[in-house]
């Protein structure tokens, strides 16, 4: 997982991504674009929230818009947030174990030093 998440932060920050198809099909070119010009490292390149707001696509035909179903989309999101939540849960109850762990220890460490001082006294 280490090398995983580290892989991950590499891309992140190179600005490696790319549109799976199984998810990113349907969506438009146009859309696409205002994406990756969002997420462009170089913030001198990237597009200002000004500049995203007077985007063609966002500035676009609502009416055509409409006519899509987007009900797949919206399914596999739920999906992903469920997902994403179960496994923030998971790394909370990870964390409070590892701080469990880590208490017990202290608590251990410093009766330890209680005991030894006084043994001194």
């Amino acid at each position: 997982m280490e090398s995983n998440q580290k892989e991950l932060f590499r891309k992140i920050k190179a600005g490696e991504y790319e549109f799976h198809e199984e998810y990113w099909g349907p969506v438009s070119k146009e859309a696409k674009d205002l994406i990756s010009s969002l997420l462009t490292v170089n913030s001198h390149r990237r597009l200002s929230a000004d500049m995203a707001l007077e985007n063609a696509w966002i500035l676009g035909d609502s009416d055509k818009l409409a006519t899509k179903d987007l009900s797949k989309q919206h399914k596999e999101f739920i999906k992903f947030n469920a997902k994403r939540k179960f496994r923030s849960a998971i790394y909370a109850d990870m964390a409070m174990h590892k701080m469990s762990s880590f208490m017990q220890e202290i608590n251990r460490e410093t009766q330890a030093a209680n005991n030894l001082q006084n043994k001194v006294e």
